[in-house]
């Protein structure tokens, strides 16, 4: 299990740029990531959604991405909020 992991965002990065090597797919898949790791490691599911805007505001944030601060108006990056729809 990778979760907890140091690089865990790095290998979920390589692992969806290896069937869709496109940005928005690695924006929703860490989000999605962000949150199933959480949930692994013994956090809510809640809880651990509503960590994640705050977690991909962090300039300190792992994995960083372009487009995943492209905030909506909940707060959510936009493909992070479809993510969790």
């Amino acid at each position: 299990m990778a979760a907890g992991q140091e690089d865990f965002l790095g290998t979920v990065e390589d692992s969806i740029r290896t069937l869709q090597d496109n940005d928005p797919a690695v924006v929703y898949g860490l989000a999605a990531a962000r949150v199933l790791e959480a949930v692994v490691l013994g956090g809510s599911a809640a809880e651990a959604a509503a960590a994640l805007p705050a977690q991909l505001k962090s300039q300190s944030r792992d994995n960083p991405q372009p487009d995943d601060r492209c905030e909506s108006s909940n707060g959510l990056p936009q493909p992070s909020q479809r993510a969790l729809v």
